[in-house]
């Protein structure tokens, strides 16, 4: 059984991010570059949780389908 359930909120680096918006990589990167003033900078490779939370609130928290087996969520 499938269900959907939101991206859980954790460190994302922007290739991760960008197929859940249905965006290549590279678009995605160019449409963070024209706000990333609001992100601050990146650290290492992946956003940190509050830059997450500020990306999922002007792009939207996108939704996922989950495996449901026992009512457990598989990933």
């Amino acid at each position: 059984m499938k269900t959907i359930v939101k991206l859980p909120i954790r460190r994302y680096s922007t290739t991760e991010l960008a197929p859940f918006y249905g965006k290549s990589a590279r678009q995605f990167r160019r449409e963070l570059a024209l706000i990333k003033h609001k992100y601050g900078k990146l650290r290492g490779q992946k956003w940190e949780i509050p830059q997450i939370e500020m990306i999922f609130a002007d792009f939207g928290r996108p939704d996922i389908e989950m495996e449901l087996e026992n009512n457990t969520l598989l990933n």
